[in-house]
């Protein structure tokens, strides 16, 4: 239960700082895709293409 609480509040910090700074959730959301990306188009339900190989 303590960790979860922590989790949440770590959670609750986080969005805050991203709602202060715009910026740094874009980086952190760029930062978070996967490796071998091809493809990124924001907006578009299927944005994210992995090569399959």
């Amino acid at each position: 239960m303590a960790q979860a609480k922590a989790e949440a509040e770590a959670n609750r910090a986080r969005q805050d700082g991203y709602d202060k700074c715009p910026a740094c959730a874009e980086i952190e959301k760029l930062r978070s895709l996967p490796q071998g990306i091809t493809v990124y188009a924001p907006g578009n339900p299927q944005s994210v293409v992995v090569p399959s190989r």
